[in-house]
């Protein structure tokens, strides 16, 4: 479908229910340890939501297990440099699941041309993307956001800023603005 005008970003969170939202991060460990304090003020902010991550393979039982996603789609950066074959196979593969899993809302961290590609796809209500002075679009690289984020919200120029982005731009204030100490390294259960 065509893509819906930019949207104010201060009627975003109360217009329209969330009960599951994509958060696109299919970088490294460290960069799903920092996208962890976004899942968690998503969830203050929508307490009944489901948080998916699309994430490299591998990463599925520590995002689980640390309860910072109850759900992972494993997407191989690996294989995606793969044969055409095996990329598609896994692309469509992933798709399916995210596409059945009725997400309200991405959040494109990656901000690669396969994130965009796939934010596209899944066409939810909500995008979540950056407008990035640093490297500007090409034409054929249009944004799928309908939801602009700065690359460095909250004033900070550290990734978590970057990450942490998404929630200004969708008008969340930022309940909890450090990572959760001593939690991350022991799994759900253990104390």
């Amino acid at each position: 479908g065509a893509l819906p005008a930019m949207q104010d970003r201060r009627s975003i969170g109360s217009s329209q229910p969330i009960r599951a939202s994509l958060i696109e991060q299919t970088k490294l460990l460290g960069d799903l340890v920092l996208s962890s304090l976004l899942a968690d003020n998503l969830r203050l902010e929508y307490p009944d939501a489901r948080i998916v991550f699309v994430a490299d393979r591998g990463y599925k039982k520590f995002l689980i297990d640390h309860a910072i996603a109850e759900d992972v789609i494993e997407l191989g950066r690996k294989r995606m440099r793969g044969r055409s074959r095996e990329r598609a196979a896994e692309f469509a593969a992933a798709l399916r699941q995210m596409r059945s899993a009725r997400l309200d809302m991405t959040i494109d961290l990656t901000d690669s041309k396969t994130s965009r590609f796939i934010t596209r796809l899944v066409n939810a209500p909500i995008r979540v993307g950056y407008s990035t002075p640093e490297r500007p679009f090409r034409w054929w690289e249009r944004q799928p956001a309908n939801v602009l984020a700065k690359p460095y919200g909250f004033g900070g120029q550290h990734f978590l800023y970057r990450y942490l982005s998404a929630l200004d731009a969708l008008g969340i204030k930022l309940p909890k603005p450090a990572p959760r100490r001593g939690t991350l390294g022991r799994p759900r259960g253990t104390r």
